[in-house]
């Protein structure tokens, strides 16, 4: 009942654009339902549909884009329970990422992973890099390692466990980026570039560059124009 009655989806009147930190409340509270209760697969299945719909969040008022707080919220929520059915193993993990909903994931995460606001995109970028280096089966998982690399800043936490990723990265040929400014928009866009030559996430791609474009700081308009100009070499 509390997922079925909570919708914490922005919306255009003045009234709710005024709520955003309530927003943000019932997006952690709704998480929490599922992180301490006992859900039924019905109940996780609407848990998931409410987190997502709060990445559709662009509410403005005299502070700017307030909806970026709801999104943020959300993307940290839906980790946490990614985090959670994955470590309950199977089948939980089977019954929960269903095909679909893997694909929704991905696709919000790697919008708002591209948009304008720095803290928004790392906060997507980990969301997204989570999920990339997990043992989901994912479409072209192969492309999505290449445009968002394993980051040892992200995960590890001391210089042994760097160490030790590090020589595992090596041995299994994959790449790993140790000394990288992974939310710098000159080093994120281009390798997004590379999801062009995909059709499940093209679109999420472009939709993140656009939005950036028509931000105000002089850099960021900069580095995403330069890549959404690259577009027409890609195909």
């Amino acid at each position: 009942q509390v997922v079925s009655n909570s919708r914490v989806r922005g919306v255009n009147s003045k009234a709710e654009v005024s709520l955003a930190e309530f927003r943000v409340s019932a997006v952690k509270a709704i998480t929490n339902v599922q992180l301490v209760g006992e859900c039924n697969s019905e109940s996780r299945t609407q848990i998931y549909q409410v987190l997502l719909d709060c990445l559709e969040d662009y509410s403005t008022d005299s502070r700017g884009d307030i909806g970026s707080y709801v999104r943020e919220a959300a993307m940290s929520s839906l980790q946490k329970c990614n985090h959670f059915v994955i470590s309950r193993g199977h089948p939980i993990i089977n019954l929960t990422f269903t095909h679909d909903l893997k694909l929704k994931l991905l696709r919000g995460f790697l919008q708002q992973s591209l948009e304008k606001i720095d803290r928004t995109r790392q906060v997507a970028l980990e969301a997204v890099h989570a999920l990339v280096h997990s043992d989901l089966q994912l479409d072209d998982h192969d492309l999505l390692k290449r445009a968002v690399p394993y980051l040892a800043v992200l995960l590890p936490k001391t210089d042994k466990e760097r160490e030790g990723v590090a020589k595992y990265m090596v041995d299994s040929g994959e790449e790993y980026l140790q000394n990288v400014e992974y939310n710098n928009p000159n080093n994120l866009f281009p390798r997004a570039l590379v999801l062009l030559t995909s059709p499940t996430y093209i679109d999420s791609v472009i939709r993140g560059l656009v939005v950036s474009i028509g931000g105000l700081t002089e850099s960021l308009v900069k580095a995403s124009s330069a890549a959404f100009y690259r577009l027409p070499d890609r195909e």
